[in-house]
C-alpha cells in the first residue's frame, strides 16, 4: 500500500527559514516525496509597493530583534522577519489592527491608549505608519503581573 503525506506549510515572503529542497530532502525517508506550491505569495519591488496579504507583528520589547511575525493576537512565538520586509512595510505599509495585552489595570493602572485612540495610533507610529481611517483598537487587562504585549496587523498600501 502506498503512503501518501501532506504537509501544510506557511511561506511567508522575506523569510528564508525554510527551503522547499531541505524539507523533500527530509522526507525522502517515508518514501515518494511530491511537493505542489498551491499559492506563491511573493513580496513585491519597491518600484510596485503592493503588498496584499496581511502580516501580524508581535513587538518586543528587543531593540535589536524588536517584530516576530506571528499567526494573530495573542501569539508570542513567531518567525524572525527579514529587516527588508520590515523595511518594505514600514515605508509602504499601513497597521490597520493594534492589539495590547496589559498587567493588572487596578494595581498598575490602565495605559492611556485603551481609552483614548489617538494615543493607540501615537504607539502604533512608534512602529509603522498607522491606518488614516478604522485603525481597529483592542485592549485588553490580562489581570497579571506580567508585562504588556502588543500586536499590529500591517498590510500594504499603494503609493
Amino acid at each position: 500500500m502506498k503512503r501518501k503525506i501532506v504537509v501544510l506549510a506557511e511561506v511567508i515572503p522575506g523569510n528564508d527559514l525554510v527551503d522547499i529542497e531541505v524539507v523533500r530532502a527530509s522526507l525522502q525517508g517515508l518514501g515518494e516525496v511530491h511537493i505542489t506550491v498551491l499559492e506563491e505569495v511573493a513580496l513585491t519591488s519597491r518600484s510596485s509597493p503592493e503588498l496584499t496579504q496581511p502580516f501580524w507583528f508581535y513587538v518586543r520589547a528587543d531593540e535589536e530583534l524588536p517584530y516576530l511575525v506571528v499567526g494573530g493576537p495573542g501569539e508570542i512565538e513567531g518567525t524572525v522577519p527579514s529587516s527588508e520586509l520590515v523595511d518594505e512595510l514600514q515605508e509602504h505599509g499601513v497597521c490597520t489592527e493594534f492589539h495590547a495585552h496589559y498587567p493588572r489595570g487596578d494595581r498598575y493602572g490602565v495605559p492611556l491608549y485603551a481609552s483614548e485612540p489617538m494615543l493607540a495610533e501615537a504607539r502604533v507610529a512608534e512602529h509603522f505608519i498607522a491606518a488614516a481611517e478604522g485603525l481597529e483598537i483592542v485592549c485588553k487587562d490580562r489581570r497579571d503581573d506580567g508585562t504588556e504585549e502588543i500586536w499590529l496587523k500591517v498590510m500594504g498600501r499603494a503609493k
